[in-house]
């Protein structure tokens, strides 16, 4: 079911308070919600789903949301920005790139604060210690954790698509 871009308004959320323990930012998990729900039509070529695509990450990239403002569990934190916002971001990003104009000023705009918003949630538990024995996960390396691997795959992303950009490597 297509919804109407017109009809949704995702404001930036500013600042970042996942739970400690574990859980996320449910506040993150209704922003992707609501994206995913009037960006659907922009991967088929519609244009006023990539406009509101284009005007949602300009107006989080100029707040630069978003950011801790207290201490907590980073680990939730890197899983929250990674799931609600860099992952589906990202590839809305590109798709919409190839459909509508963005100036240079624009991209410079967006891939900048891509750029810091994964390097934000990057913790990719490479070098961290296997879990415990006798633990759910029984000494499976940290790395293969849900928010090393979505890490993974927005740094990934963020280096499929910007990766020939003039600026991707400064």
């Amino acid at each position: 079911m297509l919804f109407s871009p017109s009809r949704f308004k995702i404001n930036p959320v500013e600042s970042l308070d996942a739970p400690t323990g574990y859980g996320l930012d449910d506040r993150f998990d209704f922003v992707r919600k609501q994206f995913e729900k009037f960006s659907t039509p922009y991967g088929s070529g519609n244009k006023k789903s990539c406009e509101k695509v284009k005007g949602i990450l300009l107006n989080w990239a100029k707040a630069d949301a978003p950011k801790r403002t207290i201490q907590g569990d980073l680990w939730n934190d890197t899983l929250t920005i990674n799931l609600h916002i860099n992952n589906p971001m990202l590839p809305t990003y590109s798709f919409a790139r190839q459909v509508i104009d963005f100036s240079n000023k624009e991209e410079k705009i967006i891939e900048d604060w891509f750029k810091r918003s994964v390097k934000r949630g990057k913790h990719l538990m490479m070098y961290d210690s296997p879990y415990k024995e006798g633990t759910q996960t029984n000494n499976t390396p940290r790395r293969a954790h849900n928010h090393a691997l979505s890490s993974a795959i927005a740094h990934m992303q963020l280096g499929v698509i910007f990766l020939n950009s003039s600026n991707y490597w400064q």
